[in-house]
């Protein structure tokens, strides 16, 4: 009876620091996927004829979109930082990740890129997770790379 109290009192704990640790997370996620849709809409165009016609125009809003995506993943960062630490507490608790943020009334959090702690101090170990900003730089990175090649073989210059 001891053992089951006392899950039943780490399960209570956890769900009670997700919901401190959470606050504006589902309003700063909506805007990452916001500035994620812009971003993304921003580089297709770019790949369309119509985008020849006012490419540094076009080009300037991908940059201003990589810019408000960027900002968007890290301003997420911050939340999904102090709900990994939550979840780093409580790692050998019987409720798990996602059934702890439903427990705290966010089911739509299954969908949120919430890294390793690890990875929001600066170690990325294997480097297999990745928090939202590092995602959205490495996008940005293959991004701009792109745009140099394009760049390079069309033979346009300043």
């Amino acid at each position: 009876m001891y053992h089951r109290a006392r899950s039943l009192w780490q399960e209570a704990a956890y769900v009670a620091d997700l919901k401190d640790a959470v606050q504006d997370a589902p309003a700063r996620w909506k805007a990452y996927l916001k500035a994620r849709v812009t971003l993304e809409s921003a580089a297709a165009y770019l790949r369309t004829p119509q985008a020849s016609t006012e490419w540094p125009s076009a080009v300037a809003r991908l940059v201003d979109a990589q810019r408000a995506a960027a900002t968007a993943a890290a301003a997420f960062d911050g939340r999904g930082q102090a709900i990994a630490q939550v979840h780093r507490t409580y790692l050998y608790a019987d409720l798990g990740q996602h059934a702890a943020l439903m427990a705290a009334g966010y089911p739509e959090a299954t969908a949120w890129h919430i890294a390793d702690i690890d990875g929001y101090d600066g170690y990325d170990g294997w480097g297999l997770d990745r928090t939202l900003a590092q995602h959205v730089d490495r996008l940005i990175k293959e991004q701009d790379d792109h745009l140099t090649k394009v760049r390079r073989l069309s033979g346009v210059t300043d």
